[in-house]
């Protein structure tokens, strides 16, 4: 069997020793365990990773003065018939003259969940679920000051029903003030299948 060269820091790795390491970690029958035993390898599962679905905000965008839900641009998943999905949603965010942040997701008619997160209580430091029907969807009030970026994330948990359609993230001002409130490039969302 080919064993992996030795490596230090700043050799060029070769072809054949990328493969051979490959071949030590991926082959269960002529690879080495994580003990370094020869011939007895375990077989790498790759199928979480098949179902992880990852979608970068490409762009900021902002709302000003508006308390009404604006579909995101960038924040959207599918979801198919009869799918269980689990998302989770790290977004970047700033706001402006105390208008803070809402946000919700669209689902597909018919489909059932909750979404979550963990927030301060404002003016206080005690720490509380928040958990909402899509439709209410989840506000960070007392949370929002121009030119301090702030990264919430949240939960969203969706059993679908009979119809396929999106899981979208929606956002508003939680308060209409004549100030910026932006969702930034690098916000997240992830997807996992779970049924």
């Amino acid at each position: 069997m080919a064993v992996s060269a030795a490596v230090t820091a700043g050799d060029t790795i070769l072809d054949s020793q990328y493969n051979n390491l490959r071949i030590d970690a991926l082959n269960e029958t002529t690879g080495h365990d994580h003990d370094g035993t020869t011939d007895n390898g375990k077989k790498v599962s790759l199928t979480d990773l098949a179902d992880l679905l990852i979608v970068d905000k490409s762009a900021d965008e902002t709302v000003n003065n508006s308390t009404t839900f604006q579909t995101d641009d960038h924040l959207v998943l599918a979801i198919g018939v009869s799918e269980i999905w689990l998302y989770e949603f790290e977004i970047i965010w700033e706001s402006g003259g105390g208008s803070d942040l809402k946000v919700r997701v669209t689902v597909p008619s018919g489909a059932t969940g909750r979404m979550s997160h963990i927030a301060e209580i404002v003016g206080g430091s005690t720490a509380v679920l928040r958990d909402q029907a899509f439709a209410t969807g989840l506000n960070y009030e007392g949370q929002g000051v121009s030119s301090n970026f702030i990264v919430s994330k949240f939960a969203v948990y969706v059993v679908n029903s009979t119809n396929a359609g999106n899981v979208q993230l929606e956002w508003a001002q939680d308060s209409a003030v004549v100030a910026d409130t932006k969702l930034f490039k690098g916000s997240r969302m992830t997807g996992r299948q779970i049924t």
